[in-house]
């Protein structure tokens, strides 16, 4: 095939659609389209000259031909549609000459096909200039050559040949060659011919031949015969065996014809030494690489940096002066100004005048890569199309995009926003406005009004422009490319690409999938600015009260209003796809939703009240309004239907026919309530049963009721139409009573709703076949609660099957059900005072116990206090100190169990308030456990351990401390006194939004009988083994009012011999940790003998006691004995410290420290008192007390005190 022009191309492709646009895209093209059965074609007369196959037919291609041979030396150009990348590359390297995606929209595989017959209309125009070529090369070997045409006849001969045969060349050229031959190598020679063109002869056919030269000597030429099916020719070269003279020179000769033949081929050409150095370069690489002749001839390869990867260049040398030539070898090359091309590189040694050189010639692939660049392109933006959010972010991708295209890797890119008139600029991160582009401006108008793309160059531009350019002169680029967005016949803008090289002239053809490009970003703003009007319009319909819905024609619900969710309870995600059929009641029949369809469809409105159920299950009432919606041709697209919520109005029709419909009936089962004994239980049940199941027309009914925590039935009542009738659960055997026992657990109790149940909705065989003898056809029954555990029911049968009550019956029932648990409650109320009475006798007892155990408690430390007290007197040094040891805990014992029983008595008549502060759980842990480490209460030397989760060491909450140690304190102490071996162990978790403390013991456990007593108040075991324990009962109780008090639960879980586990939980407020800030130790300013205390004491003995501690300490330590006299000391004098006993008299110390605080508030106030509770400290510092110490004073903790607060010591 020497032109494009008919040529015939074979289309072999299943898929029917791309199959016709292929064969009206050749057809269109100028080509003559095949398209009989691939295995036929080759059979046909007709020669193919291209092949269109999908990847069956590929296979087929293989199957039946080779490539090498058939139809061509060289390759049969075929394209193949491949569905992925994987087929693509596997075809490439099978020798296709095309790989197209099937996944490729049908603009993009025609710009491929065009691109591709662009290439081969190049290739024929190459292979025109290799026959001329081949006349210069053929005409100027001193070998003799003749080319024969497919007939066997000379068409060209050299004038070597010429010479050999003795002949003119006119007398040769159109004669059939094998006649100018001997006779003997015709036959052999006609055998080749043949077998060439049947495509069995493969290479070149050899043979010897014997012919004078013309001065008669028999010479011996090996004679090659190739056929050469692309051009259709003979090529006949005769190598005399003998050894030829000259030759290098006529090769070299040849050579130099062959380069300046080549400068009319358009591929980029040069011949370099081995070493690198350029010795000629062709006008293709000049015009490519952007560079003048002279500054090529005569450089280096690498100094000219044309190779993108050297090391590309040194594997090309390589396999140079390994194999001697190269052929395929893809390579990157770098223009003068840095743009990258790529190409296909062939290449060969040469030896001219004994010198090595290297011939290398490139065929431009750019704008195949900028094919394949712009395909993963477009692919890439429909993705961002898919992820974007406005029209910015889409035009950053395509922005970042196109910098992928080689031809754009210089480009500039803009975009003239038609909204403001303004031109944008972009980097890798955001869009910005441009200033100083007047001429993008004046030149996008001109894109917008020719409505295509627009490619412009820097003479363009000046002819465009005219005067403006004398302005703008030094910012022109070489290539301006304007690419109009628009859609529905609305423009957005332009994008802009500027370049400063001209090699963007080049790649037109890559323009293309720009503007598919671009078309897409037009439908992507088209669609943003579609649905920004219909915000408008949907934020009008969500601000409607009223529901609206807009379905397809087959009732799909595509768009709802807020209204709806507030109706339904369906948020607009879980009902659009859905059919309103998710609303259906089964309250209307089939008939009335068919006559619904049968007006719409009909193009009429339809209007109607209906029941629907929400999400959630409820019914409600609705007056709905559906209207169909047309388009321009009068078809119905959508419905819209307009939800009226009525079940407030109908509820109240309801309910006011109820009340009238059920008043005669209350009006007669109240009175009787009335008039009747409330104890009377049967009379008053009895009554109603015959009063109700005559109103409903029941066969009868009964009333039941059912002990959960015995797990037995109670009384029965039973009522029947036919007084002689059989009642509902009468004449059962124990195994039907388990039978209904365990039905109504299921279905009543665990529910709490009335059941109503046919016949043959029983599961139980058993069951069924009963109430079938007793004729019940339905059984309607209603559960009854008590809070005393005892649970019942109301049963209504009907010989009916299916039957049900309405609303009015249901409401009747429901205060029956009402009056019968009042009965109860009336029961419980009457057993409940009982109890309390009992109760208060037993609270009674347990006083008088308490009271006689107090007496014990009180005089058993008061006995070894003044006993030992009595034997100091008379002792010696040392056993005083032993004394004064047992003296000093048995008042801890009296001192404990005054806090005790103090304590108890406020809680128990005031109700202590709760003090929030921030806390941390595993701190206060750490307290008790350290404080109990030490503790002389470990008797028994038990293990103490702490636990608590690691993660929540620093957890943080918003509690009262104080109360929440006093009560774990009260655990321990107990867990210590009661076990004996093993270990306690004190923690916290935390369980939601609660935490939970505990203390866990080893000790002998906690009787089952005496768990529900534990925490009350003067509480003891029993346990022998306990006895000889002391304790007053009360810290449990104590613990319990604490925990109340703060708002949570207390608990134990215990077992025999086992151990016991005391917890409590509180809910909390969770605090972000915080920062701690250190405090500064205040500096050391006295000393302690440089003091001067005032003490206001009343009490002559407790000033004794301070007087021994302070008065060799300190320098000055005066006394006051009331209020008065403190605050005129104080006033006239400057203390260091003042202890202040909170009830001295004339006037309290509060008041006292209130008024000198008033007139000296530097005053250091330190109050003294016996008053013990937190809250009291609490009040203290509040009214100006810098400090607190709780009678009986320890000495360790007031000297810690003045030192922390006077002294300035920690």
């Amino acid at each position: 095939m020497e032109t494009m022009a008919n040529s015939k191309v074979l289309i072999s492709v299943e898929d029917g659609s791309l199959f016709n646009e292929l064969v009206s895209f050749f057809r269109n093209a100028g080509f003559e389209v095949i398209t009989a059965k691939f295995e036929n074609s080759l059979s046909d007369e007709r020669e193919i000259d291209f092949f269109v196959l999908d990847v069956k037919g590929a296979t087929t291609f293989l199957q039946l031909v080779s490539l090498q041979k058939g139809h061509s030396d060289n390759l049969v150009p075929a394209i193949v549609f491949v569905s992925g990348n994987d087929e693509a590359v596997s075809w490439y390297q099978k020798g296709f000459d095309e790989i197209v995606f099937q996944t490729d929209s049908i603009e993009l595989w025609k710009v491929k096909l065009q691109k591709w017959i662009s290439l081969q209309q190049s290739y024929y125009s190459i292979i025109e200039g290799q026959k001329e070529l081949v006349n210069i090369v053929v005409h100027n070997l001193n070998t003799p050559v003749v080319v024969l045409n497919e007939d066997g006849c000379v068409e060209t001969i050299n004038k070597v040949a010429v010479d050999l045969f003795g002949l003119d060349s006119k007398q040769i050229i159109g004669v059939y060659w094998a006649a100018v031959t001997p006779e003997e190598y015709h036959e052999q020679l006609i055998k080749i011919y043949e077998e060439a063109f049947k495509g069995d002869a493969v290479g070149v056919n050899q043979m010897e031949l014997k012919i004078k030269d013309r001065l008669n000597r028999l010479r011996t030429w090996k004679v090659s015969i190739a056929l050469n099916t692309r051009v259709k020719k003979f090529v006949v070269t005769m190598e005399d065996i003998e050894p030829a003279k000259g030759y290098q020179r006529a090769y070299y000769e040849s050579e130099q014809k062959f380069l300046s033949a080549m400068e009319a081929v358009n591929e980029v050409f040069a011949v370099t030494t081995i070493g690198g150095i350029y010795v000629d370069v062709n006008s293709t690489f000049i015009t490519r690489l952007g560079y003048r002749k002279e500054e090529v001839i005569g450089k280096n390869v690498l100094d000219l940096n044309i190779w993108s990867d050297p090391s590309d260049r040194e594997h090309y040398v390589s396999e140079l002066l390994s194999k001697g030539v190269v052929s395929n070898m893809k390579v990157v090359f770098k223009s003068k100004t840095g743009t990258l091309l790529y190409g296909i590189l062939s290449g060969r040694i040469v030896m001219l005048n004994a010198e090595k050189y290297i011939f290398t010639s490139v065929k431009d692939s750019t704008e195949l890569e900028n094919i394949k660049t712009a395909s993963r392109i477009l692919q890439n933006i429909r993705k961002a199309i898919d992820t974007v959010a406005d029209a910015d972010s889409l035009l950053l991708t395509l922005s970042n995009e196109v910098n992928k295209f080689t031809c754009f890797q210089d480009a500039e890119f803009y975009f003239f926003k038609k909204s403001d008139s303004r031109v944008y600029c972009f980097d890798t991160q955001k869009v910005t406005p441009c200033k100083n582009h007047e001429a993008d401006i004046l030149l996008a108008g001109k894109t917008e009004k020719q409505n295509k793309l627009v490619v412009l160059s820097r003479e363009d531009i000046h002819a465009e422009l005219g005067d403006l350019i004398d302005k703008e002169q030094n910012s022109l680029p070489e290539v301006w490319v304007g690419i109009p967005l628009g859609a529905a016949h609305r423009f957005f803008g332009v994008i802009i690409l500027k370049s400063v090289s001209r090699d963007l002239l080049h790649y037109q053809s890559t323009f293309s999938f720009i503007e598919i490009i671009a078309r897409e970003i037009s439908f992507f703003l088209e669609e943003k600015r579609v649905e920004s009007e219909m915000v408008v319009i949907r934020h009008a319909l969500n601000s409607a009260a009223s529901a609206v819905v807009i379905t397809d024609v087959d009732g799909n619900i595509d768009w709802v209003n807020k209204a709806f969710t507030n109706l339904t309870g369906y948020s607009s995600k879980e009902a659009i796809g859905k059919n309103p059929r998710i609303l259906k009641s089964d309250k209307h029949p089939q008939s009335f939703y068919k006559k619904l369809w049968d007006t719409i469809l009909a193009g009429k409105v339809w209007k109607h009240e209906l029941i629907n159920k929400r999400k959630d299950g409820s019914l409600y009432h609705e007056e709905n309004t559906i209207s169909p919606v047309f388009d321009s041709n009068g078809n119905i697209t959508r419905f819209i239907a307009i939800k009226q919520d009525i079940t407030k109005r109908i509820k109240f029709e309801e309910d006011l026919k109820d009340h009238l419909y059920r008043q005669q009936v209350l009006n007669d089962i109240l009175s009787y309530y009335v008039s009747t004994d409330a104890i009377d239980q049967p009379t008053l049940i009895t009554h109603y049963l015959d009063k109700i199941g005559s109103y409903l027309k029941a066969d009868r009914m009964c009333l039941t009721e059912f002990d959960e925590q015995k797990n037995q039935w109670g009384n029965l009542y039973q009522w029947s139409a036919d007084k002689d009738g059989e009642h509902i659960l009468s004449g059962f055997d124990d195994d039907t009573l388990l039978r209904i026992h365990d039905w109504f657990i299921n279905n009543i109790v665990n529910t709490e709703k009335h059941c109503s149940v046919s016949k043959n909705d029983f599961q139980d065989e058993k069951l069924r076949h009963v109430f079938e003898q007793k004729g019940i056809g339905t059984l309607i029954c209603f559960p009854l609660f008590h809070k005393e555990g005892k649970v019942g029911f109301i049963g209504i049968a009907f010989s009916q099957p299916d039957y049900m009550l309405n609303e009015a019956e249901l409401n009747l029932i429901d205060i029956f059900s009402f009056i019968v648990i009042n009965m109860w409650i009336r029961d419980a109320s009457v057993k409940e005072l009982k109890n309390a009475k009992q109760q208060a006798e037993e609270a009674v007892k347990l006083k008088t116990a308490f009271l006689g155990n107090m007496n014990h408690e009180i005089r058993t430390p008061m006995n070894a206090v003044m006993g030992f007290s009595d034997l100091m007197t008379e002792a010696s040094c040392e056993e005083k100190n032993d004394y004064a040891k047992i003296v000093l805990n048995s008042a801890k014992q009296l001192l404990k169990l005054i806090d005790d029983v103090i304590f108890l008595s406020r809680l128990q008549s005031e109700r202590l308030p709760v003090t929030l502060s921030e806390c941390k759980p595993a701190e206060l842990i750490d307290t008790v456990f350290q404080m109990f480490l030490v503790s002389d209460e470990n008797v028994n030397n038990l293990d103490i351990r702490m636990s608590y989760p690691g993660n929540l060491k620093d957890f943080v909450i918003i509690s009262d401390v104080d109360k929440i140690q006093q009560v774990i304190t009260n655990f321990v102490s107990n867990a210590l006194k009661y076990t004996f071996s093993g270990y306690v162990e004190i923690g916290f978790t935390v369980e939601g939004n609660s935490v939970r403390f505990y203390v866990k013991d080893t000790g002998k456990g906690i009787a089952k009988e005496e768990i529900p007593k534990i925490f009350d108040a003067f509480f003891r075991s029993s346990d022998v083994m306990f006895s000889a324990i002391r304790g007053t009962g009360l810290g449990l109780n104590i613990a319990k009012e604490l925990v109340e008090t703060m708002g949570g639960k207390i608990g134990v879980v215990t077992e025999l011999n086992k151990g016991s586990e005391f917890y409590f939980t509180l809910p909390y407020k969770k605090v972000l940790k915080q920062k701690s800030t250190k405090k500064i130790k205040p500096p050391i300013t006295q000393q302690w003998n440089e003091l001067k205390v005032l003490v206001a004491e009343d009490d002559e003995d407790s000033y004794l006691y301070m007087e021994v501690l302070l008065k060799k300490r300190v320098k000055v330590l005066d006394r006051a004995v009331d209020g008065l006299q403190a605050i005129k000391m104080a006033m006239d004098n400057e203390y260091d410290l003042i202890l202040m006993d909170i009830k001295v008299p004339e006037v309290n110390g509060l008041d006292a420290t209130r008024h000198i605080k008033l007139k000296k508030p530097h005053s250091i106030i330190i109050a003294q008192t016996a008053y013990a509770m937190p809250e009291e400290k609490r009040n203290a510092l509040r009214l100006g007390c810098d400090d607190y110490v709780t009678k009986p004073v320890k000495k360790e903790v007031l000297y810690e005190i003045i030192e922390k607060k006077v002294l300035g010591r920690k």
